[in-house]
């Protein structure tokens, strides 16, 4: 297959940044993965290729790149954990 391909990691961080977090939109891991599938099928069906190399997994919640799956866990609980200490700190500081 002579086409470019783009990585689903890309593709991704497309539909994310596209997101208005200042007007409080807020996209999933679930979203995302949908987002992809059916950008990989339009294109598949418009051009004869996949657009990027990555894999789907079915999984109960759909489909799923395991890999930007991992990533965006990672992501998560790193925001979470960071979101609890800045928390914890602001407790720490009333007393």
């Amino acid at each position: 297959d002579m086409a470019r391909k783009i990585d689903a990691h890309d593709v991704a961080d497309w539909f994310i940044n596209r997101i208005d977090r200042r007007m409080g939109e807020v996209i999933t891991t679930d979203v995302v993965h949908r987002l992809l599938y059916f950008a990989q099928a339009w294109y598949l069906a418009n051009t004869g290729h996949e657009m990027f190399e990555e894999e789907f997994e079915a999984w109960g919640t759909g489909p799923i790149i395991p890999a930007i799956y991992e990533r965006f866990e990672r992501m998560s609980r790193a925001y979470r954990t960071s979101r609890t200490a800045a928390r914890s700190r602001v407790a720490n500081s009333r007393c």
